[in-house]
């Protein structure tokens, strides 16, 4: 793991490449009652090429939430609050982390757009 935070810590990421390597494919991992408020940078977890990498129930984990310390806007609970960066292979939005259609997005105050790469970036 790139950043794991836990009881009543609190990671504010503003920017910077956040990459790891191996079968582990956690990327960003909440537990306890932390908090990881990311507004920007540009993350990239291990997978296979197919995205799915060994012992995770959804490819490419870039942001996971320990399952038992999971209930959206507790603060009690472990968090994870999206409201920028660049995910390659990952919608912070809709993704499989915490179960099915999982949001670390506030979708009233912010949206998620496809972004492409090119020779200039994203």
């Amino acid at each position: 793991m790139a950043v794991w935070v836990t009881d009543d810590g609190i990671v504010n990421i503003t920017g910077g490449t956040f990459k790891n390597s191996g079968d582990n494919c956690d990327l960003i991992y909440a537990s306890g009652n932390g908090t990881i408020n990311i507004s920007g940078g540009y993350f990239e977890a291990a997978g296979s090429i197919s995205g799915n990498a060994p012992g995770t129930k959804n490819p490419y984990s870039v942001l996971n939430v320990k399952d038992a310390n999971w209930k959206p806007g507790n603060p009690d609970t472990a968090n994870i609050i999206v409201t920028g960066g660049i995910f390659k292979n990952f919608n912070p939005a809709n993704n499989l982390s915490e179960g099915p259609n999982t949001t670390f997005v506030n979708k009233d105050k912010y949206v998620v757009v496809k972004a492409e790469k090119t020779n200039d970036g994203w």
